[in-house]
C-alpha cells in the first residue's frame, strides 16, 4: 500500500469517528431535552421529570427523534420529520452498514467526501436542538425557578449541558 493510500484510509477513519461522535452528541442532547418538553401527563416540567429522564436514557437515536417529533409544536414539523428521517438513515448506514470501498485512493476520497457532506448536514440539527436545550434550561433557571430550591438543580444541569455539548 502506498503512503498516499494509507493517508486516504486514515482520512476515512477520521471522518467516520467524527461523524459517529456527532450523532452521539445529537443523541445525548435529545436525552437531556426530551424530559423537559411538553408531556400530556405533566402539568409542570418537574412533574415526573426523573421518570421521563429514566425512560429516555436507554433509547437510541431513532426513538429519540420520534419522541422529539411527537412533542414538536413547530409549523414546520413535516420538513423537520423529512430532515430527521434522512439524517437517521445516514447514521444507521454509517453505524450498521458501513461497507466502504477503501481499495483505491480515489474510492477513499469518494467515501471521505460523502462523510464530509453527511457531517455538514447533521450539524444544523445538532445546533438547533442544542440551542433549544440551553435556552430552555436558561429560562428555567432565570424565570421559572429563580429563587426556588429547584434553581440550583437546573443551574447544575445547565452547567453540565454547556460542558457536554459544546
Amino acid at each position: 500500500m502506498s503512503p498516499e493510500h494509507a493517508r486516504a484510509i486514515d482520512e476515512v477513519h477520521r471522518c467516520v469517528g467524527r461523524n459517529v461522535l456527532l450523532y452521539q452528541t445529537i443523541e445525548q442532547v435529545l436525552k437531556m431535552l426530551l424530559p423537559l418538553m411538553r408531556h400530556d401527563d405533566a402539568l409542570h416540567c418537574l412533574d415526573g421529570f426523573e421518570d421521563r429522564h429514566s425512560k429516555y436514557s436507554p433509547k437510541t437515536l431513532g426513538p429519540l427523534f420520534q419522541a422529539f417529533h411527537d412533542r414538536n409544536q413547530s409549523d414546520q414539523a413535516q420538513y423537520l420529520n423529512a430532515y430527521v428521517t434522512d439524517l437517521l438513515a445516514q447514521r444507521n448506514r454509517l453505524v450498521h452498514h458501513a461497507g466502504f470501498d477503501l481499495s483505491t485512493v480515489d474510492s477513499c476520497r469518494a467515501v471521505a467526501s460523502r462523510l464530509n457532506e453527511e457531517h455538514a448536514k447533521a450539524i444544523p440539527i445538532r445546533d438547533l436542538i442544542r440551542d433549544i436545550l440551553l435556552e430552555v434550561l436558561r429560562a428555567l433557571c432565570d424565570f421559572t425557578f429563580r429563587g426556588t430550591p429547584e434553581e440550583a438543580q437546573f443551574r447544575k444541569l445547565l452547567s453540565q449541558a454547556e460542558v457536554a455539548i459544546t
